[in-house]
């Protein structure tokens, strides 16, 4: 049975930090502004029964892809690094994993939650857009991952 949470403050949008493998992605790490936590679902079967049609849930669970944007420096390494993990897999037989986690801080700054993202790689590195006039923003790109599960684990808080 569910009790109603204690803990009556909400979840800041940018109270996160997402952590790859840090020696091989430290600027995939450091310049991500965005993570887009994926949808997640089970499957249902029909099932015709007295003239009516009855669903039943499945026994397989769907996970949507990763997505987060990163803002692209000025030697681009934050790109690179993506570009590089694409190029690097479609080169070799093996596909070329990593474990994820994307930490969730409280309000005051504390690690909360932990998701876990088994086996990822990334599948697309988005385009980069140059402009010439208009206001001066950072360039940013958006990379999507696939992985095998994700998990939630709650951080330890003493009582």
């Amino acid at each position: 049975m569910a009790t109603l949470t204690t803990n009556k403050n909400f979840l800041m949008p940018s109270g996160f930090k997402l952590t790859i493998d840090s020696t091989l992605y430290p600027n995939l790490e450091f310049f991500c502004t965005n993570v887009t936590l994926p949808e997640i679902g089970i499957e249902s079967t029909s099932a015709p029964f007295r003239g009516d049609t009855a669903f039943v849930t499945g026994d397989r669970v769907a996970y949507g892809d990763l997505g987060i944007t990163v803002l692209v420096d000025e030697d681009m390494n934050s790109y690179k690094e993506v570009y590089d993990w694409i190029i690097a897999q479609a080169k070799t037989d093996e596909t070329l994993l990593s474990d994820g986690a994307l930490s969730i801080l409280s309000s005051k700054n504390r690690l909360n939650n932990t998701i876990w993202f088994n086996d990822m790689f990334p599948t697309s590195l988005g385009g980069v857009e140059f402009v010439t006039n208009g206001d001066a923003e950072y360039l940013s790109v958006d990379i999507t991952f696939k992985y095998t599960t994700f998990s939630l684990e709650k951080a330890y808080s003493p009582a």
